[in-house]
């Protein structure tokens, strides 16, 4: 059909972007809230460009900023596999990627104008807390977890609700999830090398993509993004009124406590190692400290991302792996059972829709039989193109009969059906 010619059509179909006045509406809107995620990262860089030559500090962040690109292309095609029965169109993942890392960065630091859980801790408290650093730190964990995530929930919820015939469930949103959630780590990679090259000269490219990278990039803010992702898939998927209200919360917290475990563990154990030592310890250790600052100040700058050889990288890097299973294990687990189980209701899904297709000539008993049993034609195929065409089919009638509607004489369903038939006589 003429009016879903192009991917764009098919994924704006029941979108409010349909209705021309109300489509400038919500333009209006997301360049409002473009600008201001631009402005809040022009005042993060502004924060980070103190030192005495700007270009090389161009130079270190735009270097950062490649690298951290490169490096996460293996997770975006490992998500790319995992969204292997109805693929989003490539442009969905880089909206993705970009609202992640745009907008999700740059309205954490507007947020945080008006609203800083340390700040509100010792406006409340007063200076009882702000004298207790360990408080402080994980006051500034939860800060970091809750408002991030926030900002990332914010962006999965535009991508849902604009794109939501392209969205069918759990496994849907996990990938646009963890695509958030990979461009936000893509931005604060190059961010927190710049940072680090100001404070000490020398730019840590290695050793920072071995912390954020250590399992691919789908650790970290991947993760997070993609747990909160997994809960509003569920909403979509589901017919149960108070499912669809509770796991979207429920996966959004567990994205807020992963976070926020992560940020204040080394806060936590250098709190059990410090307890029970007296006040002649501290003392003595405020004292090295300050030693320690007037040595960096007064000693050459060293190349702080020199390894040694590649057994010290190697090293650090089990060490992080090590350190992030132990931290984030269960969420990990939770996410691969979760996945295993939207694979699952995806297969149950697609075949129990085509079942009447077969009248149709949408699908041959043969390929039925095949779908039902999980089996997929080889890449790059007319087949393949053709079993794209028909997971789709299957998951937008389900999506149909899931609100109310005939898959019959639906025009989107139908247009799947004149693709098949096109590619069968191709």
């Amino acid at each position: 059909m003429s009016e879903f010619r192009n991917s764009f059509a098919r994924s704006l179909y029941g979108s409010p972007l349909e209705k021309p006045k109300v489509g400038i509406v919500i333009g209006l809107l997301l360049l409002g809230l473009t600008l201001a995620a631009v402005v809040g990262n022009v005042i993060r860089l502004g924060e980070e460009f103190y030192g005495a030559s700007p270009v090389d500090e161009f130079r270190t962040f735009f270097t950062a900023l490649g690298l951290s690109l490169l490096a996460a292309v293996p997770a975006v095609l490992l998500l790319r596999w995992l969204d292997r029965r109805e693929p989003e169109p490539w442009w969905i993942y880089g909206i993705a990627l970009v609202w992640g890392g745009i907008m999700g960065t740059g309205w954490v630091i507007m947020l945080h104008f008006f609203l800083n859980i340390p700040a509100v801790l010792v406006l409340i408290s007063g200076e009882a807390v702000k004298e207790n650093q360990l408080v402080l730190s994980l006051a500034g964990a939860l800060d970091a977890g809750f408002f991030e995530e926030v900002t990332k929930a914010a962006c999965l919820l535009l991508l849902f609700w604009l794109l939501r015939s392209s969205i069918h469930g759990m496994r849907d949103g996990f990938v646009l999830g963890a695509l958030v959630g990979l461009g936000f780590n893509v931005i604060e990679y190059s961010v927190y090398v710049m940072m680090i090259y100001n404070q000490q000269g020398a730019p840590p490219y290695l050793s920072q993509l071995i912390i954020r990278y250590c399992l691919l990039g789908l650790d970290g803010h991947a993760l997070y993004a993609g747990l909160t992702g997994m809960g509003i898939g569920y909403a979509l998927q589901s017919r149960r009124r108070w499912a669809r209200l509770l796991v979207p919360l429920l996966m959004f917290s567990l994205a807020v406590l992963a976070h926020t475990t992560w940020d204040a563990w080394p806060e936590l154990v250098k709190a059990i190692s410090n307890s029970g030592t007296g006040g002649q310890q501290a003392a003595s250790q405020q004292e090295e400290e300050v030693a320690s600052e007037q040595e960096e100040e007064t000693a050459p700058k060293q190349d702080l991302d020199k390894v040694p050889t590649l057994g010290g990288a190697v090293t650090m890097w089990i060490t992080l792996v090590t350190l992030t299973l132990l931290t984030q294990g269960l969420y990990v687990l939770l996410t691969i059972l979760l996945l295993f189980y939207s694979g699952k209701w995806e297969r149950k899904v697609i075949g129990e829709e085509l079942v009447d297709e077969v009248e149709t000539r949408t699908v041959t008993p043969v390929e039925l039989v095949a779908i039902q049993a999980g089996r997929m034609p080889a890449w790059r195929t007319r087949e393949r193109a053709i079993y794209h065409c028909q997971a789709a089919l299957a998951l937008h009638k389900h999506r149909l009969r899931h609100e109310g509607k005939d898959p019959l004489l639906d025009p989107l369903a139908q247009a799947w059906r004149e693709d098949i038939a096109n590619l069968r006589s191709a």
